[in-house]
């Protein structure tokens, strides 16, 4: 597995509570996630090293599609494997 960072637009609350709003992908279109949920854990992982919150999103490209979205430290990845499923039909 890789990590594959990408851009997400986000919004803070007055809580400090972010929540991803647009992620950026393919020829730098911006796409529109839905109803996104902060698992409210950390997600470790030995084969792409490092710990971050992962949020279970639905992201609406050609199609929507079920992501999970990775903040770490402020930076935000998929998993190449995910990543590489988005624009598969």
């Amino acid at each position: 597995m890789r990590k594959i960072y990408i851009p997400v637009r986000t919004e803070t609350d007055e809580n400090g509570i972010i929540t991803p709003l647009e992620v950026q992908a393919y020829e730098n279109e911006w796409f529109e996630i839905k109803n996104p949920v902060n698992q409210g854990m950390k997600y470790y992982s030995a084969d792409v090293g490092g710990k971050a919150v992962r949020y279970y999103c639905i992201v609406d490209f050609v199609e929507p599609r079920e992501v999970h979205l990775y903040n770490e430290d402020k930076k935000w990845f998929v998993l190449m494997e995910n990543y590489i499923n988005w624009f598969a039909h």
